[in-house]
């Protein structure tokens, strides 16, 4: 009995010490799950975190083999995880890549080192050869072994391909400025780069110190050393220009000046012209100055035979005239009417014909630098009176009305009988060719507070494109069939510019393709007699 009890508590004993592991074993087996699915999902956030990457990361095992790629890397290579578990290398790639491919990996498995390489070629799903910098790096066990490898693989090809193209720019901009200098030094005419403002000479050619006798690098350093040379009376006429041509945006303009150099008077021909950037903006001027010296001397030479003749030719002209007005004026015998008919032709020609001798002798005074100014105080709304007085009649034939804007308070220093000459040239040409029954408008305003400025607007058919360049050059007409009926000589706007620029103004015009022009010329309110 006493035998039996103790062996029924042994037996209870050993359930009890078996329920006991038991329990402990499905405690640990819980504990093994519950880590079990942290770690798988460690190993999902992981992944997340690799596939979201941009670069390419991918890992090998000792043998090269594919054992893990990101969704970057998959993606490249249009393949899945399945495709590439277990392969050396993606298929897709040239030979000679994978063969180095394969190298810098057991380079690293074996040596346990680091490897960065630079600009690797890979070729992409579509067969495109793509660039990337490329670490691998070992992976090693508990015991220290490397028995893996992780590539991680930044794509640079844009960056590759954008250094590519900068090393041909620059290689085609040195090819140009070699060109450039090369014919810009063996030019004979003055070539140079400046800033829009005019306040710094970037280059400056050789021809600079032929020309102007001055060095380069004078210029270089003092960009208003270019001024010092300029004759004393062109001087503030060339600087008024070059102002102009600062503030109107496009630092556009041509100009013919004189400088000093040994002692000599040298003529120049100046042309700026614009330097634009693809978004339309004014970034550098370059020009051109040419000497035109020899030229000029053979204008003066030939303006001085053709004075010669135009006088020989207007002494007797004009006593002819003066014959046919006095029989015309019926200061000698009776004529006919059929003969008085004729002589009033003859008169009207040899008006004419005297009105353009006095125009070329003007041009010619003006190319020869010999025109005269007789300065005085005047006053606008007198000058542009004596304008309109003489021009009335012949606007009124043509139903054309004149029309002032002048303020009494405007006085300035001019030559009356050439400021009227050029204002008289202006509104004739305004009605000529202005419609029936529009206005010329005469305007005369105060600019800059030490300039007047005359206008003349009209409604006519305005000047075409082809023909604004050269339209204050000397006998120069507007190819047209309207402007041809009138008449002219084409000498009128070129005097003007002459008589304009003597008084040290300035004149030009705008015009619309749609219709109307204004003619304009500016001079200043005080004349410096030291600079004219």
């Amino acid at each position: 009995m006493k035998d039996s009890q103790i062996k029924r508590e042994g037996i209870t004993k050993d359930a009890s010490l078996q329920q006991a592991e038991i329990q402990a074993l499905r405690e640990k087996v819980a504990r093994l799950e519950i880590n079990e699915r942290k770690l798988r999902d460690q190993q999902a956030v992981y992944i997340q975190m690799l596939d979201a990457m941009h670069d390419m990361i991918l890992v090998k095992d000792r043998h090269s083999r594919i054992t893990y790629a990101n969704k970057a890397f998959r993606d490249f290579y249009g393949m899945t995880s399945e495709e590439l578990q277990g392969l050396i290398d993606a298929p897709i790639n040239p030979a000679e890549f994978t063969e180095q491919y394969l190298i810098d990996d057991a380079y690293v498995i074996n040596s346990g080192t680091e490897l960065v390489i630079k600009q690797e070629p890979v070729t992409r799903h579509d067969g495109e050869i793509h660039y990337f910098n490329t670490i691998k790096s070992p992976i090693f066990n508990s015991d220290g072994d490397a028995d893996y490898m992780v590539a991680v693989c930044r794509n640079v090809t844009a960056k590759k391909l954008a250094e590519e193209e900068s090393k041909r720019t620059e290689k085609a901009l040195d090819e140009a400025e070699r060109l450039f200098r090369q014919m810009a030094e063996s030019m004979r005419d003055v070539f140079f780069v400046a800033e829009p403002s005019f306040e710094k000479y970037l280059y400056v050619s050789p021809a600079y110190e032929r020309t102007w006798g001055r060095p380069c690098k004078e210029l270089l350093a003092d960009p208003t050393s270019l001024m010092s040379a300029v004759h004393p009376m062109d001087r503030a006429l060339f600087m008024h220009l070059m102002e102009q041509a600062k503030q109107s945006g496009d630092a556009e303009f041509s100009h013919e000046f004189r400088i000093e150099r040994d002692n000599q008077v040298r003529w120049l021909w100046y042309r700026t012209f614009p330097v634009i950037d693809t978004e339309g903006n004014l970034i550098r001027v370059c020009g051109i100055a040419h000497d035109i010296t020899e030229r000029k001397e053979v204008e003066r030479r030939v303006g001085e035979f053709n004075s010669m003749v135009s006088h020989e030719l207007r002494t007797p002209l004009t006593s002819i005239r003066a014959a046919l007005g006095l029989i015309e004026g019926g200061q000698t015998e009776p004529v006919g009417d059929g003969t008085m008919e004729l002589i009033g032709i003859a008169r009207s020609e040899c008006d004419r014909l005297i009105r353009l001798i006095n125009d070329l002798l003007d041009i010619k005074k003006i190319e020869a630098d010999k025109i005269h100014l007789k300065m005085r105080a005047l006053n606008a709304s007198d000058v542009v009176a004596a304008v309109l007085k003489t021009l009335r009649g012949i606007a009124n034939q043509s139903a054309i009305g004149l029309v002032a804007k002048v303020s009494d308070e405007i006085s300035f220093d001019g030559d009356r009988d050439r400021i009227i000459q050029v204002l008289t040239n202006l509104v004739s040409n305004a009605v000529k060719f202005s419609p029936s029954s529009s206005d010329v408008i005469i305007q005369v305003r105060i600019v800059d507070d030490n300039r007047a400025r005359f206008c003349v607007s009209d409604e006519g058919p305005g000047v075409p494109e082809a023909a604004r360049e050269k339209l204050f050059t000397a006998f120069h007409q507007i190819d047209s069939s309207d402007t041809r009926a009138q008449g002219g000589t084409g000498l009128g706007l070129a005097i003007s510019k002459g008589i304009i620029e003597r008084h040290g103004g300035s004149i030009g015009f705008q015009s619309s393709i749609q219709g109307g022009s204004t003619f304009w010329f500016e001079i200043p309110l005080k004349f410096n007699r030291a600079e004219h």
